[in-house]
């Protein structure tokens, strides 16, 4: 049964690499090299996502980048079930609006199952995200 269910699993699996990896990576504004996107990822507003090279998106990843842009660098792991969200925005810059801020994801960066990349959190340059990554308030 074992040799039954990886043969199904092939099928999924064939048309995520040769259909819709492609389709993601070609209407994104800018895609670097050696870049892997996941079954079943979401990407809403993929006109506003960037992606640098050696960028792996998990399976069931999550990413809403309707109003905003969403840089993600080079060299960047995301688990399964990683979700980014934009649209919040620092309280202390007066007279911007929310489509004008950008989240950015650093560099050699891996974020891990379940996490969540909300209200302008920035991950730092080589971190390793266990948890939800929140904005600290000081």
């Amino acid at each position: 049964m074992k040799n039954l269910y990886d043969m199904i699993q092939i099928i999924p699996r064939a048309f995520n690499r040769l259909f819709i990896s492609p389709i993601i990576r070609v209407s994104c504004t800018k895609c670097g090299s050696c870049v892997k996107i996941g079954r079943n990822a979401r990407i809403y507003g993929v006109k506003n996502l960037i992606l640098g090279s050696d960028v792996s998106i998990g399976e069931r990843a999550t990413i809403m980048c309707t109003r905003a842009k969403v840089k993600i660098g080079d060299h960047v792991m995301f688990g399964p079930n990683v979700t980014i969200i934009t649209g919040g925005h620092r309280t202390d810059l007066v007279g911007r609006y929310m489509t004008t801020v950008t989240r950015r994801p650093g560099h050699n960066l891996w974020v891990t199952t379940g996490s969540e990349l909300m209200q302008l959190s920035c991950a730092a340059l080589q971190s390793v995200a266990v948890r939800s990554l929140r904005r600290a308030r000081s």
